[in-house]
């Protein structure tokens, strides 16, 4: 299978929930699993037009060094560039040109970015990793509740049809119960597996971008407060705008040389912004999260002691779910007459 036919195929099955009708998830399951995933294919998409459209770097050495000027860029968008802590405090143009750039000292602290070439990849990687429960769902599911409540997921339908598919699904509810635990077990493990995809992709951000959840922190807070100057100078440790960088070659004599430029990142501008979002869309998800795992296991609890059957009162909620008031209603008077 080539790149094209694994991007088609997520494509696919990204685009499922809006030809489908029938709701076999719950909200929070969706969130995570297809929402967070199509944002994130959205934003990787965004980066890679801005990089193949306009210039993700370009560095200015000095003036006698300017024929090295395309592999200076070219080093220092694959192995990094740098800024310095000390300046991120200073006056602009007064006692520094920029946020962490200023007059190189040999015993200032470097904050090294080395991962510009990895953020696109990086978030592929996470939507992947994102959508992946959704994935194993779909293929253990089988599209079982979309057969079952063909026809009438809608409430326009005749009186004669629904008593017919009325009696199919109390045959079913009342079937054996082992099908109704090995549906529920399922889906279960998918919601769980969602929840960790959730922790993983926060830690693969924290190994990528320098320790990304308490690095950034202060730049998010200073967006929210309004105050752009601090927002400028907080996000430049992750991703400034113009940063340093050192790039070695020999010189006519043999000897090793150090060449100093000042690069310019305007992909930065961008990047800045759509992390600042996946910041706090990752941190409000993963309270949403908590809250949804809890909210489960009460009611796993809740049904395994109502109904005395392990995976019957998920089955029921997503018939409920999909059906119109009316049906739902007409369907549980003919359980509890079933049932007498």
């Amino acid at each position: 299978m080539t790149i094209k036919d694994v991007i088609m195929s997520v494509a696919d099955q990204l685009s499922y929930s809006q030809v489908s009708k029938v709701t076999t998830t719950e909200f929070a399951f969706a969130l995570i699993t297809r929402i967070t995933a199509k944002m994130l294919l959205i934003f990787s998409f965004i980066i890679t037009i801005r990089q193949l459209f306009g210039k993700p770097i370009e560095c200015q050495p000095d003036p006698s060094y300017e024929k090295y000027t395309k592999q200076i860029e070219t080093r220092c968008w694959i192995e990094g560039s740098y800024i310095i802590r000390e300046h991120l405090t200073g006056i602009v143009g007064k006692n520094i040109i920029n946020y962490g750039i200023g007059t190189v000292r040999g015993n200032q602290e470097r904050i090294y970015q080395t991962y510009y070439q990895w953020v696109t990849p990086t978030l592929l990687i996470m939507a992947l990793i994102f959508y992946f429960p959704n994935f194993m769902w779909r293929n253990w599911e089988s599209g079982t509740m979309e057969k079952l409540l063909k026809d009438i997921d809608s409430p326009y339908i005749n009186e004669e049809c629904w008593n017919n598919q009325r009696d199919r699904l109390l045959r079913y509810l009342h079937g054996p119960k082992r099908y109704h635990r090995q549906y529920a077990i399922k889906y279960y493990t998918c919601e769980i597996i969602a929840f960790i995809s959730l922790i993983f992709n926060m830690h693969i951000m924290t190994l990528v971008f320098n320790n990304f959840w308490v690095e950034y922190f202060p730049a998010v807070i200073s967006l929210l407060s309004k105050d752009m100057e601090a927002f400028a100078k907080h996000s430049s440790i992750l991703f400034p705008s113009q940063a340093k960088c050192d790039y070695f070659n020999f010189g006519s004599s043999g000897t090793i040389q150090l060449i100093d430029a000042l690069c310019f990142l305007p992909q930065n501008v961008v990047n800045e912004k759509i992390f600042v979002f996946l910041y706090l869309w990752m941190i409000i998800l993963l309270m949403f999260s908590v809250l949804h795992v809890i909210c489960l296991g009460v009611k796993l609890a809740h049904q395994c002691r109502k109904e005395h059957e392990f995976g019957y009162g998920l089955v029921l909620s997503i018939i409920k779910k999909n059906l119109s008031p009316v049906l739902v209603d007409d369907l549980l008077e003919a359980r509890k007459l079933n049932m007498h």
